[in-house]
């Protein structure tokens, strides 16, 4: 008969369930710094970071319906890709129609200002 492995040990043991956990203070950095890369991004270096980016509508089921009813016919893996793919087709559009379809210069985030910012569209100056 073979002899009982040994226990394993913990640290737990001298802690208690209910008492909160101290959480370690990370030094100051930049936020750049500190952003995880994404999966994709940590995996194959030569892929350009990706960032998320949202948007408020009132279409969502919309979207959805069209993602859900295409997927096996589409070249979109995820939902994610789907919205992203139908984004560049507009964008390349415009291209198209405005820049003589070259690629216009990479736009910093918050670049852009809201229409809060800017006092247009519903937002205006009454």
């Amino acid at each position: 008969m073979s002899p009982r492995p040994k226990p394993l040990e913990s640290d737990l043991e001298s802690r208690s369930p209910i008492a909160p956990t101290p959480k370690a203070t990370a030094p100051a950095t930049t936020t750049q710094s500190r952003r995880r890369a994404p999966a994709a991004a940590q995996v194959l270096d030569t892929e350009e970071e990706r960032v998320k980016m949202g948007f408020y509508t009132g279409e969502s089921g919309r979207i959805r319906a069209a993602y859900l009813h295409t997927r096996g016919q589409e070249r979109a893996e995820t939902f994610g890709e789907f919205m992203e793919n139908a984004v560049l087709e507009k964008i390349e559009r415009l291209e198209g129609q405005y820049n003589g379809g070259e690629q216009w210069p990479s736009v910093d985030a918050g670049t852009i200002k809201s229409i809060t910012q800017l006092g247009v569209g519903r937002n205006r100056p009454r």
